[in-house]
């Protein structure tokens, strides 16, 4: 059964070797390792060659340009011949044993089109935590089902990187290359709103190793925000809701989705006033669909809502802000 992992890499010289040989040095028989530079400057596609040059498997693509990571998983998308497709972030590294586990499970549930799995968050090799999904135990989801857990449920997430996909699952469908955050998880959302008859399998192993980097962008308030100060967060989640294909339940769910995102950004983060104010409007207008949707993630939505509190009370007297 072929396997066809598809890794971006923009500037990842640092990281790349790893998150490849986690893979090649599994010597599964038939993999396919898409490894497409998104036009980098650190000699990251000299990396890329030499990789090609001593193994087999490794299809390597270079972009002309810096067109982002939803191009380049577009790009690795057109390549693939693979059965089961799989994706990696350049910094991250997969489990030992993932690819024959993956290949042994597709191949005794024939009926399963889609595969999510525990993963670790980690900061170079070490282990901080273990993400475990299913109780111990596999479970058997509807795509509905798959997609509301998506949204709102961090242990399953909406990042495309813990999930194995059939490439008929897949069929014809791409990343949005409008957008630069979230776009895993509109992906994913459109996919599963689509086939709404698609099996999917929870596992609680971890397949996948999550780099955590305190310092990228998606961890600074100057990354998160657009150059017109929208949260970039909240511009993919506004493109999901207007997607024909979701219920009004799966609505509520991106609803309490863009107010859980603001107030995350708004109570962990140093932010400008002005970002701010663009929190709060998100939050006054979703605030309603959050406290709705709450019971379904109870203790994490009210310990959301008590660090809200705590960082309003600080911010009241120093710019006036109240929510």
């Amino acid at each position: 059964m072929r396997i066809s992992v598809i890794i971006p890499v923009h500037n990842a010289s640092d990281s790349i070797r790893r998150s490849a040989d986690s893979f090649l040095k599994q010597n599964y028989r038939d993999l396919e390792l898409i490894l497409i530079d998104d036009h980098s400057e650190d000699g990251s596609f000299e990396i890329l060659q030499e990789l090609s040059d001593l193994y087999e498997g490794i299809v390597i693509t270079a972009q002309s340009e810096n067109r982002g990571v939803s191009a380049a998983r577009n790009k690795g998308l057109s390549l693939a011949t693979g059965e089961i497709i799989a994706f990696c972030d350049a910094d991250d590294f997969t489990a030992d044993h993932s690819l024959q586990y993956v290949e042994a499970f597709f191949r005794k549930y024939t009926e399963i089109d889609l595969l999510i799995s525990g993963f670790n968050r980690v900061a170079g090799e070490k282990i901080i935590r273990t993400i475990h999904i299913g109780c111990n135990k596999k479970k058997v989801w509807t795509a509905g089902r798959a997609l509301r857990h998506s949204l709102y449920d961090k242990r399953v997430m909406g990042a495309v990187w813990n999930k194995f996909f059939r490439k008929r699952l897949i069929g014809t469908m791409v990343f949005d290359e409008r957008l630069s955050y979230t776009e895993d998880t509109y992906f994913l959302v459109k996919l599963l709103s689509h086939r709404r008859t698609a099996r999917v399998c929870v596992c609680p192993e971890p397949l996948y190793n999550y780099s955590f980097n305190p310092s990228s962008a998606t961890n600074s308030a100057g990354g998160l925000f657009g150059k017109k100060g929208r949260l970039k967060y909240d511009i993919a989640m506004e493109c999901i809701l207007r997607l024909c294909t979701l219920s009004n339940a799966e609505r509520m769910i991106v609803r309490h989705g863009r107010f859980s995102l603001a107030a995350d950004v708004f109570a962990g983060m140093d932010i400008s006033p002005s970002q701010k104010a663009e929190l709060l409007k998100i939050m006054k207008q979703n605030l309603g669909y959050y406290l709705a949707v709450m019971p379904w993630n109870f203790k994490a939505d009210v310990r959301r809502l008590l660090n809200l509190l705590r960082k309003t009370e600080i911010t009241w007297g120093r710019d006036g802000h109240t929510f």
